[in-house]
């Protein structure tokens, strides 16, 4: 029990800042900050190995659903390609 309960409150202290640097920067500077080694942010730190984390256990299935759901709310990319904004035809990521 207390190691699922600091698990969850490292998961959440992540999150925090990701919403920080969200509002800070913009959800696009997830794909061109967070994402690049290159431009390590010293104010969220290993914030881009958290993010990577994420993707990875989503796509293995293993991310627990309330995770995916807040990251959801603030309109997580999940991927590395290009941002579609809401309403628009998912499709035109493909072309």
């Amino acid at each position: 029990m207390a190691k699922t309960m600091k698990n969850h409150e490292l998961w959440m202290t992540k999150f925090c800042n990701l919403v920080l640097f969200i509002e800070e920067y913009g959800i696009d500077a997830i794909k061109t900050t967070i994402d690049s080694a290159k431009h390590p942010n010293p104010r969220y730190p290993k914030l881009g190995g958290w993010v990577h984390s994420q993707r990875k256990a989503y796509k293995k299935g293993i991310l627990l659903p309330e995770r995916e759901e807040k990251l959801n709310s603030v309109g997580f990319p999940w991927g590395r390609s290009k941002v579609v904004a809401e309403g628009s035809n998912p499709c035109l990521l493909y072309t």
